[in-house]
């Protein structure tokens, strides 16, 4: 008997040991995948000093160094490998792989990429902020999604939108009637003919000796490029009121965005984010301005601020040159301009 306990007691010993020396198995961490090392093209129709691609070349700097250079930029502005009207084909079709493009130069492609470029719904840079994190950045990702093409950011490239810059005082719509008013694109002529002034085509390069001649009373401009034809030496007045604010968008194809790990998508959405590449380029834009306003000034133009009223008038007018485009682009262009007005302060 006590042989068999000892045997018993023995067998008990050894089975704890066992026990105790198993080691128990972690299961493994799940290993993130790994980002490909990817060359991207960008390309722009921009020139280099132009804010839109200063800011898409810091942004594909700062791309590369977070990503510890597994992605990587081939850079190409001012038309160097694509020509503007081809721009946004490139992107879509894969033939370039990312761009800062301006919409509105494809609206025969979709009616509803010439949404920003419509008069009177943005009052500044922090307005148009405000509509674009409102859902108009929603709304233009899903115009672009069916083309193959992400969006991932804004630029705003200029602080001050068009404006009349005359030799003759404008405060209402009805100080335009009978003017020579030289314009470009659509929402310029539209709402010149419906202030009752006469809308002159011609080159820009042409328009400094039409006000020198007195064959314009004056034009469409924005303060900045405007600067380049030294229109502040044949104007005397600027209607400082921003009928059509610019804007600029950074994409890329998406058959190149779903390649990116989880991680690599959340560097781009950073780095493009309103607060990294909208803001920095927006500050710079109102310095530009800033500094314009200051050789207008200085040149002996005059600015004229519309009073609320006037504003108002404007406003009730600008909407009109819209129809058209809302005809074209129905509930989602209604949606855009909506965005707009819940925005405006």
């Amino acid at each position: 008997m006590k042989k068999v306990l000892a045997l018993i007691l023995a067998l008990a010993m050894i089975l704890a040991m066992t026990a105790c020396g198993e080691k128990k198995t972690e299961p493994e961490p799940e290993k993130k995948p790994e980002q490909e090392a990817m060359k991207l093209t960008v390309a722009t129709n921009f020139a280099e000093d132009y804010i839109s691609w200063q800011s898409m070349v810091k942004a594909t700097e700062q791309i590369t160094e977070r990503t510890g250079g597994k992605i990587t930029f081939e850079l190409y502005p001012a038309e160097q490998l694509v020509k503007t009207a081809e721009i946004f084909e490139a992107v879509s079709t894969g033939l370039i792989d990312m761009a800062p493009l301006l919409l509105e130069n494809y609206v025969g492609t979709d009616p509803f990429f010439g949404a920003a470029g419509n008069f009177g719904i943005y009052d500044d840079i922090d307005h148009q902020i405000r509509a674009w994190e409102g859902g108009q950045k929603d709304l233009l990702a899903e115009a672009l999604e069916p083309y193959g093409i992400k969006l991932l950011g804004l630029t705003i490239p200029y602080a001050s939108g068009t404006q009349y810059m005359t030799t003759f005082e404008v405060h209402k719509p009805e100080d335009l009637k009978g003017k020579n008013i030289r314009v470009f694109g659509s929402a310029n002529t539209i709402m010149t003919d419906l202030c009752g002034g006469n809308c002159i085509n011609m080159s820009s390069s042409e328009y400094y000796l039409a006000l020198q001649t007195g064959a314009i009373d004056g034009l469409t401009g924005n303060l900045v490029p405007s600067l380049n034809r030294s229109v502040q030496e044949v104007i005397d007045y600027i209607y400082d009121m921003n009928f059509s604010m610019s804007e600029d968008y950074a994409v890329i194809n998406s058959a190149v965005w779903d390649k990116f790990t989880d991680e690599t998508k959340a560097i781009f959405e950073d780095v493009f984010s309103i607060e990294n590449y909208t803001k920095p380029g927006a500050e710079q834009a109102e310095k530009n301005n800033e500094d314009a306003r200051k050789i207008y000034e200085a040149a002996g133009v005059t600015f004229i601020e519309p009073t609320a009223e006037e504003k108002q008038i404007w406003l009730d007018l600008v909407a009109k040159t819209r129809e058209e485009w809302l005809g074209k682009t129905g509930e989602k262009g209604a949606a855009f301009i909506k965005i707009s007005e819940d925005t405006r302060e």
